[in-house]
């Protein structure tokens, strides 16, 4: 596990040491910003990423990881206005990165545009085949399975999730694919004891386990 509160020290204090060196300032502010993201301290990251941005306005890398602190701080429409746009718009090497379509997605199914979140599921699918990196292929299937779940695609999805289990039984503790699965399992078009062949959790059980974090 990386010591994350360690790394946040070392960056406190280059932050400290850079004063006339806006480049390490900036680089400093971002890893901070990083670092405090990962730790899921959204409120205290964000202002480290807007002084790394405000130092070095043209860092496509900067505008992801605000992107991603506005996603976990519940700002979607900031997130791809302010921040996910700019990197595309920008074409910059960043705006190759499959998991920037993946979020873009997200934010569009949140706001019930799923044709276009459909389009950005595949178009991060596309990014990663273009990398040749199969070692995402588990990814790949989530993205198209979530792509076809949101174009009503119903059967289709569920097949991919299946797929997705049966590859690694591990997913049946992920909570987004236990979010996906029970989804599907109020459609009435999925056989709900195929479900329960997969030993998923009934929604009762997901809604007991959320009610005791």
């Amino acid at each position: 596990m990386k010591d994350f509160n360690g790394a946040i020290s070392d960056f406190e204090h280059i932050l400290i040491k850079a004063k006339n060196n806006k480049a390490l300032q900036a680089r400093a502010s971002y890893y901070l910003g990083k670092y405090y993201f990962e730790i899921n301290k959204p409120d205290i990251a964000f202002p480290f990423i807007m002084q790394a941005i405000s130092l070095d306005p043209d860092n496509a890398k900067f505008y992801h990881l605000r992107g991603c602190i506005h996603l976990a701080m519940g700002e979607f429409q900031k997130a791809l206005e302010e921040d996910f746009d700019v990197i595309i718009n920008d074409c910059s090497i960043y705006s190759n990165n499959p998991f920037l379509f993946w979020r873009i997605g997200i934010i569009e199914c949140t706001k019930g545009n799923f044709e276009t979140a459909h389009e950005s599921f595949y178009l991060a699918i596309r990014k990663i085949k273009e990398k040749n990196n199969y070692a995402n292929d588990l990814f790949v299937l989530m993205l198209k399975g979530m792509a076809e779940l949101y174009i009503d695609n119903y059967d289709t999805a569920y097949e991919i999730f299946s797929r997705l289990v049966t590859i690694n039984p591990k997913l049946k503790s992920d909570t987004l694919l236990q979010h996906l699965l029970l989804k599907l399992q109020k459609i009435n078009e999925v056989n709900h004891q195929n479900l329960e062949k997969l030993c998923l959790p009934s929604i009762e059980e997901v809604r007991l386990k959320n009610r005791k974090r």
